[in-house]
């Protein structure tokens, strides 16, 4: 149910052309539900070079470095990120690995929605 609270949160306050990020386990969540782009999801013969796509969603995933991260973010231009439990234990062993870190230390993401494991970081642009 937090699941779902959140991508029709995320259909109410976003702009129709905004992309999310996620694990693209959550990708056709993404579409369905808060009816914007995604990165990727487990369609993986609609994306538009698969392999590079993948291996540059589960690098940023695990990168704990800024100018990596704002680079894929910019390819892709991403505005959200979705988060929740089920992908923190899939992909993170600590409260600040990879992306986590990021959240963490950087003024580059702000969280914007929050309940019960479930958030929604929105990129800050002007943060640095």
């Amino acid at each position: 149910q937090e699941q779902v609270e959140a991508f029709l949160y995320l259909k109410e306050i976003s702009d129709e052309d905004s992309v999310v990020f996620s694990h693209y386990s959550r990708g056709i969540w993404i579409n369905s539900l808060s009816e914007r782009k995604n990165v990727m999801d487990s369609h993986f013969t609609y994306a538009p070079d698969v392999n590079k796509r993948f291996n540059q969603s589960m690098t940023f995933l695990q990168s704990t470095n800024l100018e990596e991260g704002k680079q894929f973010l910019t390819t892709y231009k991403v505005v959200y990120i979705y988060v929740d439990d089920e992908i923190r234990k899939r992909l993170w062993r600590e409260d600040d690995d990879g992306l986590l870190y990021l959240f963490k230390y950087s003024k580059q993401f702000k969280r914007i929605y929050h309940n019960n494991g479930v958030e929604i970081w929105r990129l800050n642009r002007d943060g640095e």
